[in-house]
């Protein structure tokens, strides 16, 4: 579990290596899910991004990490080479519904208060490309 920042704000999981790494992938898998975690169309912000720095201090985004019913996410991406990794958590505000026209009192349905952790099950870089491409 990774405590949430409060909204806006993010928190992090860092990997720090003795030397620069290249990074090829990134897999997360989730080990817990909202209600309404399976309904909700793919695409969008989700707060969840990879970042790189040489410096630990400057980061820069290599990728983001998608949003869906998915709980595992293995994101491919240009080669990346520096010291410092880290897949940020930023806490969005929430949203249910694609339409705020939505009444969702109209449902007699009472809301569950949303989670104050990140339920993370595995979170791993890869370094090494693990299929064969094949011949070009």
């Amino acid at each position: 579990m990774l405590p949430k920042a409060p909204e806006g704000e993010k928190v992090w999981i860092q990997y720090e290596f003795p030397q620069p790494q290249t990074i090829r992938a990134v897999a997360i898998v989730r080990g817990g899910s909202g209600p309404f975690d399976g309904f909700m169309p793919p695409g969008g912000e989700t707060g969840k991004v990879l970042e790189a720095s040489d410096d630990g201090q400057t980061y820069r985004v290599v990728a983001s990490i998608p949003k869906g019913g998915a709980t595992e996410h293995t994101i491919s991406f240009e080669p990346m080479t520096a010291k410092f990794f880290r897949i940020t958590f930023k806490t969005l505000p929430p949203t249910l519904f694609p339409s705020d026209d939505f009444d969702l009192g109209s449902l007699d349905f009472r809301m569950p208060k949303p989670p104050t952790d990140y339920y993370i099950a595995e979170l791993a870089l890869h370094l090494e490309l693990w299929w064969n491409p094949g011949p070009a």
